[in-house]
């Protein structure tokens, strides 16, 4: 069992002004064996991650603080706080900043943890 207070993840700032700060916060140490999750920070104008995708994982992204949008499958989704986007394997996605200020989510996935680059 673990408690994770997500009061205290919305008062940390992202490490570098240029890029993502991500943490895992249910990991294996935890004794997690089907799903791990992450807290992670972008800064404005900035894309989390590659285009990618997963071959087996599914994820359920819970936006907590600002707005951007998440690319999935070449369609742009709008993303603000208190949105959850649920993605499937094999869809290639990335998130990106929007606003002017940091946006903070949380992702949960399934593992195994595979990442594919897509672009």
């Amino acid at each position: 069992m673990k408690i994770i207070n997500i009061g205290e993840l919305l008062n940390h700032s992202a490490a570098k002004p240029d890029q993502q700060t991500m943490e895992r916060i249910i990991e294996d140490k935890d004794k997690a064996v089907k799903l791990q999750a992450s807290f992670a920070i972008l800064p404005p104008s900035i894309s989390g991650t590659k285009l990618h995708l997963h071959t087996q994982r599914e994820s359920l992204i819970m936006v907590l603080i600002g707005e951007g949008k998440e690319v999935i499958d070449g369609i742009e989704y709008p993303i603000k706080a208190n949105d959850a986007i649920f993605i499937l394997p094999n869809e290639k996605h990335k998130i990106v900043n929007t606003g002017k200020t940091e946006l903070k989510y949380i992702e949960i996935f399934t593992l195994p943890s595979d990442f594919v680059v897509a672009e």
